[in-house]
């Protein structure tokens, strides 16, 4: 096993595992080759460690049936729920350009019953400022944006958080909410001060309740969150100074996607998961929808 020594220290991890579920022999190799190119980031002595995830859908069907589903993992993943009567729902998180939460779901009741979802994302990757020494800390932005698309019947809300911690310390919190009444899409740019060469966390959360109000009612929403970390370019010295990310993570800048494209998105990503069931390990409680990643 190699190192290399420059700024920071690469290591590749060994792949084995990481296809224990995938049932393609493709599919097997491709997923080694993309979990094969993650490599472990050393600053100052300090690991990045590599991405995580949690995502969790639960709630009830229209017929009452409670349904749970639970996920977790190392870089990417999503779960998909459908049902003939009931429409679709997603969580999605991605560690690609830009790292993104994100969820989607289209209902609809055909009983008196009330249909509930909830749906849970969360991200949880590292970053670090790489640069001289001093000063000791440097002006950085951290740019994101919120999408909140909603329509129809019932009632939904949608919220997400952005904490960048350092030793389980919040340093710096951004909230995000969307409703039936507070749909749309708003961009930020919030500075703090951060340490060059220390290692810091940063998680992504997006949750969604959403209630249909009984037969014949109907909701489709979603949302997307993704940040893009860097040095403040109106620092005199912010040439000198680069952001450095958890192995395998995108950084950069990202346009709020338009409800079209959303939609689309969705649509995609339903047929896709309609070919590619048994994908993913997943935990299903009494459930009559279908799970797949």
């Amino acid at each position: 096993m190699a190192f290399f020594k420059l700024q920071q220290e690469f290591r590749v991890p060994s792949p084995s595992n990481t296809s224990s579920y995938i049932e393609s022999p493709l599919m097997k190799h491709l997923v080694r080759f993309l979990i094969g190119s993650f490599v472990s980031v050393t600053v100052n002595a300090q690991i990045i460690p590599q991405p995580s995830y949690d995502i969790h859908v639960w709630g009830n069907n229209d017929a009452g049936t409670p349904f749970d589903v639970e996920q977790s993992g190392l870089a990417s993943g999503r779960i998909v729920l459908s049902d003939p009567f009931n429409g679709f729902v997603v969580g999605r998180i991605s560690v690609f350009s830009p790292p993104e939460v994100s969820y989607a779901y289209n209902l609809f009741s055909t009983t008196a019953n009330v249909l509930s979802v909830n749906v849970y994302s969360e991200l949880r990757y590292s970053f670090a400022i790489l640069g001289p020494s001093g000063p000791s800390s440097v002006p950085t932005n951290i740019a994101s944006s919120d999408f909140w698309s909603f329509s129809g019947s019932g009632e939904t809300i949608g919220n997400g958080t952005l904490n960048v911690k350092s030793d389980a310390t919040s340093l710096f919190q951004r909230l995000y909410t969307g409703s039936n009444q507070n749909a749309g899409s708003n961009s930020y740019v919030d500075t703090i001060w951060l340490n060059v060469g220390e290692v810091y966390d940063l998680e992504l959360i997006g949750y969604s309740s959403a209630l249909t109000s009984g037969a014949g009612s109907y909701l489709v929403g979603g949302a997307t969150l993704d940040p893009y970390i860097f040095v403040d370019p109106g620092f005199s010295q912010s040439a000198l100074y680069s952001v450095v990310v958890s192995p395998g993570v995108g950084n950069s800048p990202s346009a709020v996607p338009e409800p079209s494209t959303f939609t689309i998105y969705g649509t995609l990503l339903i047929c896709l998961t309609a070919s590619t069931r048994g994908f993913c390990r997943s935990r299903q409680k009494n459930a009559k929808l279908t799970a797949s990643c």
